[in-house]
């Protein structure tokens, strides 16, 4: 061919072909931390079709560009205890990553008791005095939201000098941390002395819809419209939100900014603290939770990926009405989607105190969260937190079977936290006599018992706990019809 005309082809190529300046995803940043234990994917953009080399540990990966400028490859396994240097190019730019390490990177997301930050928690102020640790380190999600999914997070929607990059724990960083987060973190580490990691991506006041795919939300009727609105924006038409006076509604809105940019990158599990806003729809939301679930493990790419569900504590004033309750309907749709998923449920029945719907105890709960992740890890059989299996209608009255052995922390025997009814479904309070693992349940104004209640309702009393003092898990014998959904 002659030369001239190649030098044209060549041209008229370079013309067609966009020209992208290297990129790395936020998450690629110093002071980033890799899970352990696998080759992690580390991906970006470049020019179509350009060579890409990674270079780590004196190691040289190589890969391509694709014709829609994307790339990805995977990087070799990390050593515990050792700093790595991550050097990114091509033929014309260079990025470099510094103090990188291994570790266990977990997901913190949900609403705002998951949001609730450090310094707010009872012990918070003297917990952030104390914090000064480099192999405990955050990744805060700016808060955004988007009609589409996006590559990258935004960090123009960053509040603060911590958000969109790695930061250690110190005295001021660990101000902006989510507290049940670092109280998992700083539990999990003095346990195994091993760096955790965490990405946290949370927005108060949202749905379980707004933080789920597309694909998620389309399997259900109600979000069908708002997702076809979605369809019919242009791919770079913002979705814009007053952050101080609204909170994101909109179907797969925090998904499209704030999720979909940390896919696929190498975590050790999921934890997830959210159900307070659909608490008129809690049927749906056993649904929705299984959805989500299995979408992130999916879209992950790792089936059995590790998913961990803060149920809902007390909420609202004590309980002194024996009826349904949409938050017990709620956590019980929490334990059907652990149950469904193979997932783990962190029970706080216990925690709700005066019934505040940001209950200060995250303490207790970040902890109770790494115990299940050290019992997850250590392959136990058994479920951590003690749970009703069976039950027996005798003369005695109800007797219940438990996983484990049962201890009472009530002073007030009355107050078991235990109701049982007959058959015109009328509650009352029962007292409860514990024998090992099994309980028998009656009560005086109930002759023929046929179903029984613990933990069942909004604020409920309760008092049951096993031999590790964690709590009995909210249960009911009867399948009684609940309120329908939309109508609490």
């Amino acid at each position: 061919m002659n030369p001239n005309k190649i030098l044209l082809v060549l041209l008229l190529l370079s013309w067609l072909l966009p020209i992208h300046a290297l990129q790395l995803p936020a998450l690629f940043s110093d002071n980033m931390v890799l899970q352990r234990g696998r080759c992690n994917p580390i991906w970006g953009k470049a020019t179509p079709y350009s060579i890409i080399t990674i270079e780590i540990d004196g190691k040289m990966i190589h890969t391509k560009a694709a014709k829609d400028s994307t790339w990805k490859s995977f990087l070799p396994e990390l050593k515990l205890q050792k700093q790595y240097s991550i050097i990114v190019h091509n033929q014309n730019e260079s990025i470099q990553i510094e103090n990188v390490i291994a570790g266990d990177v977990y997901y913190a997301g949900g609403q705002s008791n998951m949001q609730f930050t450090l310094p707010n928690s009872i012990g918070g102020q003297d917990a952030v005095k104390q914090a000064n640790n480099e192999d405990i380190r955050f990744f805060i999600v700016p808060r955004a939201v988007a009609y589409h999914a996006r590559f990258d997070i935004d960090k123009s929607n960053s509040e603060s000098i911590y958000d969109a990059r790695w930061v250690m724990t110190d005295s001021l960083s660990s101000k902006m941390f989510s507290a049940v987060a670092y109280y998992f973190a700083r539990k999990l580490f003095s346990d195994t002395q091993i760096p955790v990691a965490i990405i946290q991506a949370c927005w108060g006041g949202t749905p379980i819809e707004a933080h789920s795919s597309k694909e998620v939300n389309a399997q259900f009727p109600e979000f069908c419209e708002s997702l076809k609105i979605a369809d019919r924006k242009n791919p770079n038409d913002g979705l814009y939100i007053n952050k101080k006076k609204e909170t994101p509604q909109f179907p797969s809105s925090i998904y499209n900014a704030m999720i979909h940019p940390l896919i696929p990158f190498g975590i050790s599990g999921f934890l997830w603290y959210q159900g307070e806003h659909n608490w008129n729809h809690p049927l749906r939301y056993r649904k929705q939770l299984t959805a989500m679930i299995n979408d992130f493990r999916a879209k992950w790419k790792i089936h059995n990926l590790p998913f961990y569900i803060v149920q809902l504590p007390g909420i609202g004033k004590p309980d002194s009405v024996y009826k349904a309750y949409n938050w017990a309907v709620l956590r019980e749709s929490q334990q059907q989607a652990a149950i469904a998923t193979n997932s783990k449920l962190c029970i706080t029945i216990d925690l709700g105190g005066d019934g505040d719907l940001h209950p200060k105890n995250k303490l207790e709960v970040g902890e109770r969260l790494a115990y299940l992740v050290n019992g997850n890890a250590q392959h136990r059989k058994m479920d951590i937190f003690p749970v009703f299996k069976s039950y027996k209608i005798s003369k005695l009255g109800i007797i219940l079977t438990f996983n484990q052995e049962l201890v009472s922390k009530s002073a007030d025997s009355s107050a078991t936290g235990f109701i049982i009814c007959g058959k015109d479904e009328q509650f009352f309070p029962a007292i409860a006599q514990i024998n090992g693992n099994r309980v028998i349940v009656s009560s005086s104004q109930v002759l023929n018992p046929t179903a029984v209640r613990y933990a069942w309702g909004g604020n409920p009393k309760t008092g049951y706990y096993n031999k590790a003092g964690l709590p009995l898990t909210p249960f009911r014998t009867d399948k009684f019809r609940v309120t329908a959904d939309g109508k609490w």
